[in-house]
């Protein structure tokens, strides 16, 4: 297709009003209805736990409920006794994470950030944006490490790790990486675990989309907290997990899990900044799911084959719009993933500027692809990340239909001025 009849093709492309939007992976209708928070509760109007009303400010339960602790320790594959739940999101707690470390220190060494060095930290590019807001809010230096198909370039990692002592974390989304999907391999995990890195080096693992299947046959992540043990590195993992994705935002709790060690050091911090942490929100999910097998398969019942019926619909969508010619040509490229909330299109040109800049021009929104890197220095300009949970089938298809416009768009606006240029 020439630049002109692409263009033709997206003139003809009617503005959406209201807009579409693709930006972010906002929890749809139908999921906010999945579970019926307010019934839990007022079936069982009883608010006692071990004689302690939780509806009080609580020293007892400061570390969260047991009996929540144990829930969330099996569904992380760890003990309870490793297990602080206080929060609300996993923002919030990884926040709390690199800011005490910043000011604190971790495993009784030197604060990160200090007179004489500022802390760095690991960024699989592209990643996740909030990631990004965090360090750059505390104050942490980010340096970006390329994502391959099974992880972070660990050659990379390794290297800084071993080269560098300023060094100090590495912030991950192990399962479905947003945006691309992927899971690490065992591979990846092990040599996380067994790396040289500084004494007081953590792994932040965001476990976000752990349960967030959309088929039978899931992709399989190692336990990082069993690998790092038997590695000698047990201090290494702070597993951060938060239900936003399980059951809904307004009602969600979040923690972390690591070391009793660690455990110990994020106990600190929630002594004084917490006298009740959520404990109702935590009796109501002990109260509706009981068991790690009960949250299992209510998320594939529910959320995992809505999320995949749109992730399917966005593929489809993708597949007629842009045809065999470009696709052939591998001037467009994406890997379907098993679960998560991000679909992630790579581009053969460093266009996925203009692409984005163009839908958003039809009413079509999606995140600025410089958002998906630290300090928004986008070295490669080539992927587009479609965020469709909170979008309506109709709208996926209307909104995918403008984006493959788009790109074919863009791809011939660079091809034309390629040749222009005479290269």
């Amino acid at each position: 297709m020439t630049k002109y009849e692409a263009r033709a093709a997206y003139d003809a492309v009617v503005l959406r009003d209201p807009p579409i939007n693709f930006q972010r992976g906002y929890l749809g209708v139908e999921q906010l209805d999945y579970t019926p928070w307010e019934c839990v509760m007022e079936d069982v109007p009883v608010f006692e736990v071990e004689g302690e009303d939780i509806r009080n400010y609580s020293k007892r339960f400061i570390e969260g409920l047991p009996a929540a602790r144990e829930l969330f320790g099996n569904y992380l594959g760890v003990k309870a006794s490793e297990v602080i739940i206080y929060a609300q999101t996993a923002r919030r707690v990884i926040h709390d994470i690199c800011s005490r470390a910043c000011l604190k220190g971790v495993g009784g060494y030197a604060p990160w950030n200090n007179r004489q060095a500022r802390a760095q930290i690991l960024c699989p590019v592209p990643g996740y944006d909030n990631h990004h807001h965090i360090c750059e809010d505390v104050g942490l230096s980010m340096i970006p490490v390329p994502m391959r198909g099974n992880g972070p370039d660990m050659d990379v990692v390794e290297h800084y790790c071993r080269e560098r002592s300023d060094v100090k974390a590495i912030i991950c989304v192990p399962q479905y990486h947003n945006p691309t999907g992927i899971t690490y391999s065992a591979d990846t995990v092990l040599r996380l675990s067994r790396m040289d890195a500084s004494p007081d080096f953590r792994i932040i693992w965001d476990c976000t989309y752990l349960e967030c299947h959309y088929g039978r046959h899931p992709d399989k992540l190692m336990n990082i907290m069993d690998a790092c043990r038997v590695a000698g590195n047990p201090d290494r993992p702070l597993l951060v997990f938060s239900t936003s994705k399980i059951t809904t935002p307004a009602y969600s709790i979040a923690g972390v899990a690591g070391s009793e060690r660690n455990v110990a050091w994020m106990r600190e911090l929630v002594k004084v900044t917490s006298g009740n942490p959520g404990l109702l929100n935590q009796l109501a999910h002990v109260r509706f799911f009981k068991s790690v097998g009960s949250i299992k398969s209510f998320m594939y019942e529910t959320h995992g084959c809505f999320l995949g019926r749109k992730m399917a619909l966005v593929e489809r969508t993708l597949i007629s719009g842009l045809g065999s010619e470009l696709l052939l040509a591998d001037d467009v490229v994406w890997q379907r993933p098993e679960g998560g909330y991000s679909f992630c299109v790579k581009l053969k040109q460093p266009c996925a500027s203009r692409v984005v800049e163009l839908a958003a021009a039809k009413g079509v929104l999606m995140l600025e692809p410089r958002e998906m890197y630290p300090y928004k220095v986008d070295t490669e300009n080539r992927y587009i990340r479609i965020m469709p949970s909170a979008v309506s089938d109709d709208d996926i298809v209307a909104g995918m239909g403008v984006v493959c416009a788009c790109i074919r768009l863009a791809l011939a606006e660079y091809d034309a001025s390629f040749v222009s240029d005479g290269l």
